[in-house]
């Protein structure tokens, strides 16, 4: 039987890449993400490229109905070997400017629900003696930009679970986060969304005990801080 692999958050150029590039090389994929005509659209897509899909909507702050999404992806597609956590929210907001509601929200898309998909799926991982979870970070995560702080606190967050959770399930199941640190850009040599899929690709079939991977790798924060470039909404 082929491997599974389950792609929170594959919409938008990586997602989408991400996707593709797990769907070509043969794994069964489930796809999961807030809107269903989205998901939809991109089933048909990668199904006009001989690559077969399922869609799952669902809201990846919400445990009880991301662990039921979870649960019917393996019931219909088999035991999960990858996990992509790909899910981004990026909504503008100042500390004291931003809602409850609002910083909730951002901080359950970018770090909650990678903590609700990546336990079940990691241990259920770690039983079977193999698999790989790959997350989607950002430069955020080393330098806070004011105006999005749901982002730069969740993308922050997401990078301290990424190593706990590396720590927990090694040496049976690697754990890698990607931070994407600048404009993923088609045509770019190490930022198009195809050359990134492919290192996560590579990542899975070559797993090398890197928790942390820059894109670009000579990417380095600011002295002072300052504003960086902001992840693409994905999901």
């Amino acid at each position: 039987m082929s491997e599974g692999c389950i792609v929170v958050g594959s919409g938008g150029l990586l997602g989408q890449a991400l996707a593709r590039r797990f769907g070509r090389e043969g794994l069964r994929l489930s796809l999961l993400g807030r809107r269903p005509e989205h998901l939809s659209e991109q089933v048909a897509s990668l199904a006009a490229e001989g690559i077969e899909a399922r869609s799952y909507p669902v809201d990846v702050g919400d445990s009880e109905a991301l662990g039921l999404c979870l649960d019917l992806a393996e019931h219909q597609s088999g035991p999960t070997s990858v996990l992509i956590y790909n899910a981004c929210a990026q909504l503008a907001g100042h500390a004291l400017k931003t809602s409850n509601e609002l910083f909730r929200s951002q901080i359950e898309a970018n770090v909650m629900g990678a903590f609700f998909a990546a336990r079940p799926l990691g241990e259920a991982m770690r039983e079977r003696g193999g698999g790989s979870i790959l997350i989607t970070g950002a430069a955020v995560a080393f330098q806070p930009v004011s105006t999005h702080v749901g982002l730069t606190v969740g993308k922050a967050a997401l990078r301290a679970f990424a190593f706990c959770l590396a720590d927990d399930l090694a040496p049976e199941v690697g754990v890698t986060i990607f931070e994407i640190t600048a404009l993923i850009k088609t045509g770019d040599p190490v930022l198009d969304p195809d050359v990134i899929a492919a290192r996560y690709w590579e990542t899975h079939k070559q797993p090398t005990g890197q928790t942390e991977i820059l894109l670009p790798a000579t990417w380095r924060p600011k002295p002072g801080g300052g504003s960086v470039w902001l992840f693409e909404s994905a999901s």
